[in-house]
Order: C-alpha cells, then sequence, then structure tokens
C-alpha cells in the first residue's frame, strides 16, 4: 500500500472546495464536501500522479471520508454547512505556533484546474449522487472495502486512487 504524502494540507484542499462552492453558490453538506473533496483528491493524482492533500481516505460506509475534516464538520450532520466555515490548521514553525487558514495555492494551475473541472461536472450533483458515484464497483473504495466490508478506518491505497482516476483524466 503506497502511503505517500501529498502536496497540500488537507485543510487547505477542504478550504478550497468550501471557497469554490461558496463563489458558485453552491450549498454544501458535510456529505458532498466529502465527496467533491476526494474527486479533487483522485483527479489530481490521476493527473500529477501524486495525491492532493496530506491525508489518506478512508472506506466509511457511505464512501471514502478524510478523517479530520470529518471531525471538523460531523456537528453539521446533514444540514447545509455554513457560508464562509473553513477550517483552521495549527502551525508549530521557526516563526512560532499560530492557527492558518491554508487554501491551495493559487499558482498551482494543476490543482485550480482540477478544482473546477469537480466543480463543473459534479458540482450540480446530489450528495447521494456523488455517494453512489464513489460507490462503483471497481472504484478505489470498492476494493478497500471488499477487504473487511463495512468498516471503518480502512485506508484507501493511493496507487489504487491514482490508476483508478488517470483512467478518467483527458490530458
Amino acid at each position: 500500500m503506497n502511503t505517500m504524502t501529498g502536496n497540500y494540507p488537507i485543510e487547505a484542499a477542504a478550504n478550497s472546495v468550501l471557497r469554490e462552492a461558496e463563489k458558485r453558490g453552491i450549498a454544501l453538506t458535510h456529505m458532498k464536501l466529502q465527496k467533491l473533496l476526494y474527486l479533487a483528491y483522485g483527479y489530481y493524482a490521476g493527473l500529477t500522479g501524486e495525491p492532493l492533500a496530506d491525508e489518506d481516505f478512508e472506506a466509511w460506509q457511505f464512501g471514502p471520508v478524510s478523517p479530520t475534516v470529518y471531525q471538523s464538520f460531523k456537528d453539521c450532520g446533514g444540514h447545509t454547512i455554513d457560508p464562509g466555515r473553513r477550517m483552521e490548521r495549527f502551525v508549530l514553525d521557526d516563526e512560532g505556533a499560530r492557527f492558518e487558514l491554508p487554501y491551495l495555492p493559487e499558482d498551482d494551475g494543476k490543482a485550480a484546474r482540477v478544482v473546477d473541472y469537480v466543480f463543473d461536472t459534479y458540482g450540480a450533483k446530489s450528495a447521494i449522487y456523488l455517494s453512489d458515484l464513489t460507490h462503483k464497483e471497481g472504484s478505489p473504495w470498492d476494493q478497500a472495502d471488499s477487504i473487511r466490508p463495512r468498516r471503518r478506518n480502512i485506508k484507501i491505497d493511493n496507487d489504487a486512487i491514482r490508476e483508478y482516476f488517470a483512467k478518467l483524466v483527458k490530458h
């Protein structure tokens, strides 16, 4: 199983998805955020060979889940996430300790194109549609879930994600 480190903090990827949804006037539930984030993660991996973020997705009952994003938004339940809500990241470095609101960098054109593509293609779809999409037979979630059916905390192999989405990417 490949455990590559992604390019960006998971909070940056989630915040960029939240910002794009707000910009487009798309209401997000926690479930829809998870699915759009996973799709961006997958398409980025299929395009670049590297995962978008620094956290592996896990196979949960209703599809791929980022545990960190889950913890941040589980209080929303099935309700719409308040516009403007973002994830903070604690940083401890030479400059000291602080909280940041990270986003994907604007100079990463591939990340920006992937987020745009995901919203152009899937932004108007329902959370249930997106959940069904991530559950397709042969998908990385399905492959992970077939190892230990209906259990949480099964990491989805990044190689499986990259290979699956590479077939979907139009270069």
